[in-house]
């Protein structure tokens, strides 16, 4: 354990400094020199009367306590002067009358030790004076009559201790009082400062003579030694804090408690130990094995030298040097009952859940509710109705403003390909259906127009405001391409492509570097294996490949496309050969298995691939979107870039639920629904930056607008509501028109918002 430990010289010496420390303290701050002001003025009121002093050891040691000079007070008063008159021409400041302990009162014998030094600085101002010494100064102050003077008379100048009495002359109307001044070298009071002390004394208590005026040069002389004088007091001031901080520094660094010697310290003691409980442990190992004992590193602990008297005062092995750990203090148990409640912990009975169990809950689409009543005669969507009786019209149109069913082959098609949302109603029906609008028709008549002998490819962007059943439509579309056997390639989400959340890497190309997702690119081979199973099992390759594993060259395009889908290392080879494949033109008469059908390519929220993406190439840029590979095929396809020749229709939809920044897009649809209806075209906004490829990509693109359903619509869905038990009310033209106008002129989500969601939130 550490000791401390002072040796008596040490203290004494500490004691010393401290003492010596509050000798000088008083006299280096302002109150400790008012103090020594006020005790000089008793004791020149003393030696006046008495003219016996008796000085301390604090006194003879300190240095000169009187302020700054000697005073002389000339009046015209001719009668002797009083205490109180010498304390009002002293300054006035109120100085108590009482003399100090360390002064002889009057009448007071002196001791011999008294004597001998009265004796003693007597001789030495006689010795002075032999030897031609600056005498001491004195200062003549006129208080009364006659111009203000200064003067210096002959006195030891470096005499140590106060002079030992104080003459007091009486002049007619003048009082004159004499005080040595000392000198020494260590005092810091000049006579510059004894100058104006003195001055600053007699204009508190005395009237000042009116002095003549000083000329300019005069002034400023006496405005350059008022100046030097308080540099030199600054200067004085710093040395003297200088000093008292180095005897500060000094006595801190004498008084600081040293630390006792222990015996056996140090790192060759410590090392020494350390070798000798190694001998010792080493000594007991052979021992134990000599004797067929196994060693413990317990029992070898135990062996070694413990002895705390042998040890360092502070060791760095702390497990061998320390002692065992102090018990742990226990509470004291209260008196009395206490209450004590279990914590109310709930145990894990289920499993946690797997790895994307909480995503496909998210995503979980329900199409079919077994409370709903059942609709009976409702019609589907089958290819008879798909099929024009008339030029320009399709058997369709005769079902606008109905709800048509959709089978079950359709349904199980359309789940593969994730055409149905979570956010749509179809968990509240029986089974899925839709209504059939304006717009399905149209879609139905450029349908049939792509398999006519044109073999044309419409090329549209669908938008509208939000609720307006742009996701629908796609879906209407994809049931139909079904039903027409065509094959249908959808990309559910866009941001899916754009946010950054699947792998991607560079390849090179003719246009420069772009960048696959082979991730991604293997779920959307997989979603077109399921959901055209029927088709692609029909199909077979039509040309020889170059893929990083070799393949049949009559494999059926179904095995192909699933080979792509189950390792994604192989998606984006077989990809690139799918897609050649289906933009070849049809061989049906040479080969079976050859021939090639419309395909329907489409892209829900198409918005979120008409900017930058949130991929950073390897200089740390954003990358645009039409720069990955998938959506730059799609946009290949919508700007007429890349052909169907087979025919076909691009079909893509805004989301503004999720809407992303696309300035570019926003005015390119703006400007071709102003071209297709004759109207002016709005103009772009000088102060937003365009996106020259946005702009390429959308040339030439229809776009549909979609407005909301009609009246005759809209009563349509109202009936099939109430025919399915979700809506009691009898449907009226006034209840049409109620729900209708509060639907925002007929938006389907609202309108379903109205009537059925209504009784369910």
């Amino acid at each position: 354990m550490l000791q401390l430990w002072e040796s008596e010289a040490d203290l004494q010496n500490r004691q010393k400094l401290k003492r010596k420390l509050e000798e000088e303290e008083p006299y280096n701050t302002a109150a400790g020199r008012k103090r020594a002001k006020q005790k000089a003025i008793e004791q020149a009121i003393l030696d006046r009367k008495t003219g016996k002093t008796r000085r301390t050891k604090r006194h003879r040691a300190a240095p000169n306590p009187v302020p700054r000079g000697l005073l002389s007070l000339d009046g015209d008063s001719s009668e002797d002067v009083g205490e109180e008159d010498i304390l009002k021409g002293l300054g006035g400041n109120g100085v108590s009358g009482q003399a100090p302990a360390d002064v002889v009162q009057p009448g007071a014998t002196h001791t011999k030790k008294q004597r001998s030094k009265k004796k003693t600085r007597r001789a030495d101002a006689t010795s002075h004076q032999k030897k031609g010494v600056a005498p001491l100064q004195e200062v003549h102050v006129n208080a009364k009559g006659g111009n203000n003077r200064l003067e210096a008379d002959g006195h030891d100048a470096q005499e140590v201790d106060n002079a030992d009495s104080a003459s007091v002359e009486r002049n007619e109307g003048s009082i004159s009082t004499h005080l040595p001044i000392r000198e020494t070298a260590t005092e810091d009071h000049d006579d510059e400062h004894q100058q104006t002390t003195a001055m600053n004394l007699v204009s508190q208590g005395h009237e000042r003579t009116h002095t003549q005026p000083l000329d300019a040069a005069q002034q400023e002389a006496q405005k350059r030694e008022s100046e030097e004088r308080a540099r030199d007091r600054k200067r004085r001031r710093r040395e003297r804090k200088r000093a008292k901080r180095a005897i500060r520094r000094q006595l801190e660094e004498e008084t600081r408690p040293r630390s006792a010697p222990v015996e056996g310290s140090g790192k060759a003691a410590y090392f020494q130990k350390k070798r000798e409980r190694a001998k010792v442990k080493a000594a007991a190992r052979r021992e134990r094995i000599k004797n067929g004992e196994q060693a413990s590193l317990r029992s070898l602990e135990v062996t070694g030298t413990r002895d705390p008297a042998q040890r360092a005062a502070f060791s760095t092995t702390a497990p061998l040097s320390a002692g065992p750990p102090p018990p742990k203090k226990q509470g004291a148990l209260k008196k009395g009952r206490t209450l004590k409640l279990a914590k109310n912990t709930r145990g894990a009975t289920a499993r946690p859940p797997a790895v994307g169990e909480r995503k496909a809950l998210k995503k979980r689409i329900v199409l079919s509710n077994t409370n709903a009543l059942r609709i009976e005669g409702l019609p589907d969507f089958t290819g008879d109705k798909l099929v024009r009786h008339e030029p320009g019209t399709v058997a369709l149109d005769k079902f606008r403003g109905q709800v048509l069913g959709l089978n079950d082959d359709t349904v199980d098609a359309l789940r593969a390909l994730e055409s149905f949302k979570p956010s749509q109603a179809w968990s509240l029906f029986r089974r899925p259906a839709s209504l059939v609008r304006a717009e399905t028709a149209q879609l139905a008549n450029l349908m049939a127009d792509a398999e006519g002998d044109g073999k044309k490819v419409a090329r549209k962007v669908m938008y509208g405001s939000r609720g307006n059943g742009k996701s629908v439509m796609l879906l209407q579309a994809h049931a139909m391409a079904f039903l027409k056997d065509w094959l249908v390639i959808h990309v559910p989400e866009a941001q899916d492509l754009t946010n950054a959340h699947t792998s991607y890497q560079p390849v090179s190309s003719p246009d420069g570097p772009i960048y696959i997702q082979p991730h991604y690119t293997a779920k959307l081979l997989s979603n077109i294996a399921r959901a055209n199973q029927k088709l692609l099992s029909s199909l077979q390759l039509s040309k020889q490949h170059r893929l990083p594993v070799p393949v049949q060259s009559n494999m059926s395009l179904s095995r192909f496309v699933e080979l792509g889908a189950q390792d994604p290392d192989l998606a984006w080879p077989i990809w690139q050969a799918l897609w050649s494949e289906l933009t070849a033109p049809s061989q049906s008469q040479s080969k079976e298995g050859l021939n090639r059908p419309p395909v329907l390519v489409t892209m829900d929220g198409v918005d979120q691939a008409m900017r930058n993406s949130a991929y950073l190439d390897s200089d740390v840029n954003p990358i645009h979107a039409h720069d990955l590979a998938l959506p730059r095929d799609f946009v290949s396809l919508l700007s007429g870039q890349t052909s169907l020749p087979n025919g076909g229709m691009v079909l893509a939809a805004t989301c503004d639920s999720n809407r992303a920044s696309a300035p570019t897009l926003d005015h390119c649809l703006a400007h071709a629904y102003a071209v297709q209806n004759e109207t002016e075209p709005p103009s772009w906004d000088p102060f937003v930056a365009k996106d020259a490829k946005v702009e390429a990509a959308l040339e030439g693109v229809e776009a549909l607008k979609l407005p909301g359903i009609s009246k005759s619509e809209a009563r349509g869905v109202m009936e099939y509501y109430a025919q399915s038990g979700l809506l009691r009310n009898t449907v009226t033209e006034g209840l049409v028109s109620e729900k209708w106008t509060l639907a925002g002129s007929g938006i389907i989500a609202e309108l379903e918002k109205a009537t059925v969601r209504a009784r369910f939130n």
